[in-house]
């Protein structure tokens, strides 16, 4: 489901020690997001750090990510929400 520079994008993140993925509202950052953080944690074993200028561009991210990894992963805490998220993403069980 992604398209070519998603792609692109997800092999540099794995590539590199930093890979930023920015651009305007609509270009498929939080799509591409998800699968490049399951991809690093679950197959590398990497630790990925997700920032947003939001609570709710995090919330967001997060349900991308949570929806790509292994349901494991948020249940033994691997994957760590800080900070308040909105009662419409409660059902990511993250903390």
């Amino acid at each position: 489901h992604l398209n070519v520079g998603q792609t692109q994008a997800i092999r540099g993140a794995l590539e590199g020690d930093l890979h930023l993925v920015f651009g305007p509202p609509g270009t498929g950052k939080t799509s591409t997001l998800g699968p490049a953080a399951a991809i690093a944690a679950e197959d590398l074993g990497e630790r990925v750090l997700v920032v947003a200028h939001t609570n709710t561009a995090l919330d967001t991210a997060m349900d991308a990510v949570v929806e790509a990894v292994h349901p494991d992963m948020t249940e033994d805490r691997r994957v760590v929400r800080l900070g308040k998220h909105s009662k419409e993403f409660e059902h990511l069980k993250i903390s």
